[in-house]
């Protein structure tokens, strides 16, 4: 996917020009998402991705953290916005699970179960003894 194909699916979804001059808050933050995104599912330079906005590489690594830090613990509309735009890319990507066949996946979620269940086994028995031990040393 390119940088200007994202570009225009957060132009239609939002109805924003990103490349306009300005610092609102609702267009840095879009421009944000933007940059995430090109730096996620596309190849290009961090010079690149901001020359079609009008940006440098400084402001494209900003706005990355900025969304990283900000956005996605603080902002839903703006998370879920970025969630949108990211569905769309992989599906004209067309992102497919590496494996296809799903008794891989069944065989692997059995094994994590299984170690799952051994690490809270081995939990309760230290629990315990270290209860045993301390109830002791109490009574004494």
């Amino acid at each position: 996917m390119k940088i200007q194909e994202i570009k225009n699916l957060i132009e239609e979804k939002t109805k924003l020009k990103l490349n306009t001059n300005s610092r609102l808050q609702h267009l840095v933050y879009t421009r944000a998402i933007l940059f995430a995104l090109c730096k996620k599912y596309t190849t290009s330079t961090l010079y690149e991705i901001g020359k079609i906005v009008g940006r440098d590489h400084a402001s494209v690594l900003h706005g990355i953290k900025l969304y990283n830090e900000v956005l996605i613990r603080y902002d839903d509309q703006y998370k879920e916005l970025y969630n949108d735009i990211e569905f769309k890319i992989r599906i004209n990507l067309k992102l497919t699970l590496k494996h296809k066949d799903l008794n891989y996946y069944k065989h692997k979620f059995g094994k994590i179960l299984v170690e799952h269940r051994q690490a809270l086994l081995e939990n309760r028995t230290l629990y315990n003894y270290i209860n045993k031990n301390l109830q002791e040393k109490v009574n004494v």
